[in-house]
């Protein structure tokens, strides 16, 4: 697998910016203007090691933007448990860069967050039930950076 993106380790954006995010499960309708709505999510397996892919997009009327995310965390036994830490990238965007848009640095907080929650909680795969290779087409998440804690509704 070849991959043409850039490995998210962001630590200086992250430490600079607070991120407090509240991921709700809804339909694109319902998610407010001011949020993000996560979409096309997948989850497959190759060896010891989980690859989640999705879609976000900030819901605007004139936002073409769509951003997608891919998180891999290896040492998985028995595809539960996984033991490295995530690497996370947003497809063509430099989380590492200095000069990001507001729309760019929210997206690549948003890929960390997301990466922490598989990481720490799994889930994907345990609130969701998803299993090798499925999609969650049908499913769609809205993020909004205004709530105080972060939660999984």
């Amino acid at each position: 697998m070849k991959f043409s993106c850039v490995i998210f380790i962001c630590p200086l954006v992250i430490a600079s910016v607070m991120a407090m995010v509240q991921f709700s499960r809804t339909t694109f309708t319902s998610c407010d203007p001011d949020e993000w709505v996560m979409t096309n999510t997948t989850l497959e397996w190759s060896n010891n090691t989980k690859m989640i892919t999705c879609n976000i997009t900030y819901k605007e009327a004139d936002n073409r933007i769509i951003y997608r995310i891919h998180i891999m965390i290896g040492g998985c036994k028995n595809r539960t448990a996984c033991t490295e830490e995530p690497t996370i990238w947003v497809e063509d965007i430099n989380c590492n860069a200095q000069n990001l848009t507001e729309s760019d640095m929210d997206a690549c907080i948003i890929a960390n967050e997301l990466g922490k929650l598989e990481k720490q909680e799994e889930w994907l795969k345990l609130r969701y039930g998803l299993v090798d290779g499925e999609f969650l087409y049908k499913l769609m998440f809205c993020i909004n950076f205004d709530d105080i804690d972060l939660f999984l509704n």
